[in-house]
């Protein structure tokens, strides 16, 4: 089991001024369900050899049609991408191939919005701790080394959610992510939703591998895992 360094309410490097903002922009009842995205292709099959570039296979297309099919009954109003091109599939297969009848409001990140720190250090040393590890369990992320990003990069995640039209009205909100950001972004979220984040969902948090296609289910209620390829 992953003995992660806690964060402190409140999230360090995030102001109260911007959890107080996030939190009055969103509706009391919004859920954020944040997704892993399908299988893809290992790093060294990319054109310019970075993980960023890497694609779904046809595993990976398969099981995010599965998906699709096992959540095709969530009425999302908002679809949110990491800029990765293996994330934006996952989404775009999941939520739109998949629904004939509506088409939620799509927003991509470009660039280094949303997801990628914005300075080339903190990016570089995001790329460092990732070296050798699974990008799955955000629990390994969390230790004294590495504890000089995170601030900084939740900050700015909570601070981009503020600008994404349609925010404020969703009240199912679908998020694809790459590595672990979608478990950094879970937490800065709980904060903000919940207030707190009890040892309950610390251990759903930090302690769960991440499956393809998986879901951490964010609300003022809690934090939920689901792995729907395992039902």
């Amino acid at each position: 089991m992953i003995e992660p360094v806690y964060t402190e309410h409140p999230l360090r490097g995030i102001s109260m001024a911007r959890m107080s903002a996030l939190r009055d922009r969103l509706r009391p009842d919004v859920e954020f369900h944040i997704y892993r995205h399908g299988n893809a292709a290992p790093q060294a099959s990319t054109a310019d050899g970075t993980d960023f570039q890497r694609q779904l296979t046809e595993k990976g297309r398969s099981q995010v049609r599965r998906l699709g099919q096992k959540i095709v009954g969530i009425p999302y109003d908002l679809v949110i991408s990491s800029p990765a091109p293996r994330a934006i599939h996952t989404a775009l297969i999941a939520t739109v191939e998949s629904r004939i009848d509506s088409n939620p409001m799509f927003h991509i990140g470009t660039g280094v919005q949303f997801y990628s720190p914005t300075t080339p250090g903190h990016f570089a040393e995001l790329l460092r701790i990732g070296a050798g590890l699974q990008y799955n369990n955000y629990g390994e992320y969390l230790r004294a080394d590495t504890m000089s990003i995170w601030p900084t990069f939740r900050a700015e995640m909570l601070g981009n959610l503020l600008g994404i039209l349609g925010i404020a009205a969703a009240r199912q909100i679908f998020v694809s992510n790459h590595g672990v950001i979608g478990s950094c972004l879970a937490e800065a979220l709980l904060q903000v939703l919940a207030g707190e984040i009890d040892e309950q969902s610390r251990e759903v948090l930090y302690n769960t591998s991440a499956a393809e296609c998986s879901c951490f289910q964010v609300s003022r209620a809690g934090v939920q895992y689901i792995d729907y390829l395992a039902t």
